[in-house]
């Protein structure tokens, strides 16, 4: 417990610094995001540990607090056999790592170097990464805050910072939590590439985001692809802005173009990632998922599907699923109940500004603001993949937390844009002359 204590007091010693000199109101923002943070850290081992009886993140401590042990005692031959791991390769380690491959490897390498500076403790190894995710995630508001006006600030902060899907998935040893920890760094840099003038005068910030690209890449690539795609959106838009004009709708479909080329481009470097493996990978994804039953499970595509067009064909169902599951009468436990009433605000709060303002006021939201209009591109593209990819509610509500953030604080500002405004009175107003302003007392 030494080390959990120990954890909190930095923690709460960098989140401190953060709020440092900020508006009031953002600071008790800032410290019940936090707080919000830590509480979901305990409820998650706890959940983990009483209610499901271990799972991922028991499987990335356990296995990482073995190599930790053998890192204590013979680093010179377990460093690079942990490098490698990171980095996907097959480690020859006394330890079973039968399970540690791709992506899990990198999640076992991780919580190893983090037991070995906290001396075990799995419980500080949750505070410490949900910690990381948070100030990551305080970057992210920043970034909103700068490029939207002041009067949104008040609801983008909670949307940013208080979304209880990013809370509880962003708070332990988790794959979501690495992709949330690279967030914030890379849309600081995102938004600095669109003026480079901005990005001479905080070239540190480079470095940082290549580090982050890279932890994202080694855990979610997909999250990464989508990330660039729609810091491209982003360009343009900023480019388009500068120079007095907005997106039109030929510049809409001459990006939507360049994003698929870019696609492409990537698969034709990283085969793997390619349109068509992409496509065989939902296919085998959608195969298991039907051979899985259990309460939430759901079938979406078909696994005969195996090529793109065949799995196109699921698109706009799987950004529904993506973007509004679960529902409320789908609710089997306490989790689902809290992540349907996130679902249903949302599910209210688009079709209300669906009936103000129809699909025009969500493309003039992304018309008149690069940050939204990134953050309705990387809400597409991220939503599309894990639709088609999940066949369980309870893992679509974790593999999408890297989006939510920016899905919430698009349909606020959507929300604030197609807001009527406050009807004048119609009635004149009259005002009470002053007493030096009425004239002598006419006699009686």
């Amino acid at each position: 417990m030494f080390a959990t204590f120990v954890t909190l007091f930095l923690g709460v010693v960098v989140v401190f610094a953060l709020q440092r000199g900020r508006a009031p109101a953002e600071s008790r923002v800032v410290w019940a995001g936090y707080a919000g943070h830590i509480a979901a850290s305990f409820g998650q081992y706890a959940i983990t540990a009483y209610w499901y009886g271990g799972g991922d993140m028991f499987y990335y401590l356990r296995t990482g607090e073995q190599i930790a042990v053998l890192l204590s005692y013979s680093p010179d031959r377990v460093v690079p056999e942990l490098v490698g791991l990171f980095f996907h390769e097959p480690a020859q380690l006394p330890v079973d790592l039968s399970a540690a491959f791709g992506s899990t490897g990198s999640m076992v390498a991780i919580a190893t170097v983090l037991l070995y500076f906290l001396g075990g403790s799995w419980l500080a190894a949750c505070i410490a990464l949900s910690t990381a995710a948070y100030v990551s995630r305080v970057g992210l508001l920043r970034v909103f805050l700068q490029e939207l006006p002041s009067e949104l600030h008040g609801s983008v902060r909670l949307a940013v910072l208080l979304l209880p899907s990013v809370t509880f998935w962003g708070a332990t040893v988790a794959k979501e939590t690495m992709v949330l920890i690279g967030l914030g760094p890379l849309a600081a840099v995102a938004r600095r590439l669109a003026d480079p003038a901005r990005l001479v005068t905080r070239a540190w910030l480079v470095p940082v985001a290549l580090l982050a690209a890279g932890l994202i890449w080694e855990v979610k690539p997909y999250v990464l692809v989508a990330f660039v795609a729609a810091a491209g959106v982003w360009w343009l838009t900023r480019t388009l802005q500068r120079s007095g004009r907005k997106l039109t709708r030929a510049q809409l479909a001459l990006g939507a173009l360049a994003s698929i080329a870019a696609v492409i481009g990537v698969g034709r470097v990283l085969p793997e990632y390619s349109l068509d493996a992409i496509a065989e990978r939902a296919a085998d994804l959608q195969a298991v998922g039907a051979q899985i039953e259990g309460g939430s499970g759901y079938q979406l595509g078909s696994a005969g599907e195996r090529s793109v067009l065949g799995q196109a064909a699921f698109v706009p169902m799987a950004l529904v699923y993506s973007l509004f599951r679960p529902f409320l009468f789908e609710v089997r436990n306490p989790l689902m109940l809290v992540n349907a009433l996130e679902t249903t605000w949302i599910t209210l709060l688009v079709l209300q500004n669906l009936r103000r303002g129809r699909l025009a006021g969500l493309i003039a939201t992304a018309r008149e603001s690069p940050i939204m209009a990134f953050s309705l591109a990387f809400v597409v593209l991220v939503g599309v993949g894990v639709g088609l990819a999940t066949t369980n509610l309870g893992t679509l509500t974790r593999y999408r937390m890297p989006m939510m953030a920016f899905y919430a604080a698009f349909l606020i500002v959507w929300y604030e844009r197609c807001k009527p405004a406050p009807a004048a009175s119609r009635a004149p107003v009259v005002r009470r002359p002053r007493r030096w302003e009425r004239g002598p007392a006419l006699p009686t």
